[in-house]
């Protein structure tokens, strides 16, 4: 029986962007005395409840995401829902490594500009060409993700060793057939 060795990778969730929204909200009620007409040039007043509101400012989810920030929070929920059930499956998690990616973006332009040109450049007053040139570029990185790694170790002790054996102690030839004994450096040729 051989080690099961698994390898998950958890892609990192961008970071939900708000948007700001004035919404009314009822803060309470007010008394407030109103007249009404009961007969012909006759009026009475009598007493209504009216609710009172107030606008507040509240940020919502706007639908969208960034297009270069994570949601580290959501990722850290991620990872630990993957390493409890990689546990739960008696999986050891050897090592989690972060994926870096990134964008960039330039623009650059080149013309001419008309310009008035004055009579110390070419003697007289008129108007001329310039050159011109602008440009600007930007660049950022962020993590795309994790890669995690983790072993089912096997009861057999022969197979816990040969994975954690250095390579050279590896065969490179795909045929060959490793004998533990030869791998603990003991061998019947001695006897």
């Amino acid at each position: 029986m051989g080690a099961e060795i698994r390898v998950i990778f958890i892609n990192s969730p961008f970071y939900h962007l708000g948007k700001c929204v004035t919404k009314r909200v009822q803060i309470g009620e007010r008394e407030v005395v109103k007249t009404r007409s009961t007969g012909f040039f006759k009026t009475e007043e009598y007493v209504e409840k009216e609710p009172v509101y107030e606008e507040r400012q509240e940020v919502v989810d706007s639908g969208s995401v960034s297009d270069c920030r994570i949601d580290g929070n959501a990722l850290a929920t991620n990872l630990k829902q993957t390493i409890d059930t990689l546990a739960g499956e008696g999986f050891e998690v050897m090592s989690v490594i972060p994926i870096t990616s990134g964008n960039w973006n330039y623009k650059t332009h080149v013309g001419q500009i008309w310009k008035d040109v004055g009579p110390a450049l070419t003697g007289h007053v008129g108007h001329g060409v310039e050159p011109f040139a602008w440009g600007y570029g930007y660049g950022y990185s962020f993590t795309e993700g994790l890669i995690v790694t983790a072993v089912r170790k096997s009861s057999d002790p022969v197979t816990q060793r040969d994975i954690l054996q250095p390579p050279s102690r590896i065969s490179t030839n795909p045929t060959a057939q490793v004998d533990a004994k030869n791998l603990e450096g003991n061998s019947n040729d001695d006897k």
